[in-house]
């Protein structure tokens, strides 16, 4: 099984310079590496632009449906972390504008997946980090003189909630911080300082780490002793691995 991360800049700030993004990639190799898991990783920036441009690029932008991922039997035999850079869409999705951008930027991301799952890939997906500043709130008068209150969750907020909206069909969302420390957070509460980093890369790097370190367990299981997982289940986890004659 190969693992390959793809790297993006962080979907916890917008305009994310080059460098920084580079950094992060060399950030992850070294945790990768420090733990002892053989995942390569990429660099590579996509927007919500560049993503829709992916997608459409196939088939008029027409996903697989349910009922293709449901009837495929497939042997995911490559994982793929990326963290795509939703930077069209920054601050708060408060206007119509903001909030077709998004909404197309989720629908492109679970096409993507479910194309990427056919492919024999599981697309993990990581969370950003949440923005530290609170819900915007407008307030207007309508026509019969009451006030009409509206919140607006910052735009990383709405990323992370959508991302776990999205679990299955081939997307894996992963790490992420939700509730971010303002210490840690810049004045703008958008700007994560090296310990806020550390802490994000961590909330990716462990828990694919332990899965990855997993799953090769169950293959080396299912090709040299199969006997060792149970029965139950061992049909499911073994699937489309031939084991290894004695």
């Amino acid at each position: 099984m190969a693992a390959v991360a793809d790297t993006s800049s962080s979907a916890s700030a917008p305009d994310v310079p080059a460098g920084d993004a580079q950094s992060t990639v060399a950030a992850l190799q070294d945790a990768f590496k420090a733990r002892g898991a053989d995942i390569g990783v990429y660099p590579g920036v996509i927007d919500g632009a560049t993503l829709h441009q992916l997608v459409m690029a196939e088939n008029n932008g027409v996903g697989p449906t349910d009922d293709d991922i449901w009837k495929a039997k497939i042997n995911i035999s490559e994982w793929i972390l990326v963290n795509f850079a939703l930077d069209d869409v920054t601050g708060y999705i408060d206007s119509a504008e903001k909030s077709m951008k998004f909404d197309q930027f989720v629908k492109d991301l679970q096409v993507y997946s479910r194309r990427e799952y056919l492919k024999g890939r599981a697309v993990f997906v990581a969370r950003p980090i949440v923005s530290c500043a609170p819900a915007k709130v407008v307030r207007s008068v309508d026509e019969r003189g009451y006030v009409i209150e509206r919140k607006y969750a910052p735009a990383t907020e709405a990323l992370y909630f959508a991302l776990n909206g999205m679990l299955g069909g081939g997307l894996e969302p992963i790490g992420g911080i939700l509730k971010s420390d303002p210490a840690h957070m810049g004045a703008d509460c958008d700007t994560p300082d090296q310990v806020a980093k550390d802490a994000y890369l961590a909330s990716i790097v462990d828990p694919l780490v332990e899965r990855y370190k997993v799953a090769l367990d169950t293959i080396n299981k299912c090709k040299y002793n199969p006997e060792a997982l149970p029965e139950s289940g061992r049909s499911a986890q073994c699937w489309g691995i031939e084991p290894v004659k004695k």
